[in-house]
């Protein structure tokens, strides 16, 4: 028996090759390989939860998504730490003052204030666009799990 238990892994660069949307074959087998020998298999990622891409062919046993800010088994939230809403009120004020946009993310959406090109770049890795809503303030009624 393997002395392994859980092997953790990112999304974009490892599971899945920088620009594509689908495991290899190859991926997959080697992920399947681990469950059949009583290994977990986790996705630890950056990304938000609504970013995170639907891999039909396997399950993963575990989810851990913006930078491990919330852990999720079979889609049941098993730890949950947001960022604290005086932290985030003081971000956005702080960008605001030096005239830069700000996105954040709940556990179901991801707005932001306006947009820039180094906004739509870091969100260009994940394949998502910049969603600038109106209601932007509303943020401060939900948790917060990331800010960009």
């Amino acid at each position: 028996m393997s002395k392994f238990k859980i092997v953790f892994f990112d999304i974009d660069g490892t599971i899945l090759r920088f620009g594509h949307t689908d495991m290899t074959e190859k991926i997959k087998e080697a992920l399947r390989s681990l469950q059949k020998n009583g290994i977990k298999i986790c996705i630890a990622t950056g990304r938000t939860l609504v970013s995170l891409p639907d891999f039909p062919d396997i399950n993963f046993d575990l989810t851990m998504a913006f930078n491990g800010s919330i852990c999720i088994i079979d889609d049941k939230v098993i730890f949950s730490q947001p960022i604290p809403a005086d932290d985030v009120r003081k971000v956005v004020k702080n960008a605001a003052e030096i005239g830069r946009p700000v996105a954040v993310s709940t556990k179901g959406a991801v707005i932001a204030n306006g947009s820039d090109d180094e906004l739509e770049e870091y969100f260009s890795v994940a394949r998502l666009p910049v969603t600038v809503s109106e209601n932007f303030n509303t943020i401060y009624n939900e948790e917060v799990y990331q800010i960009m």
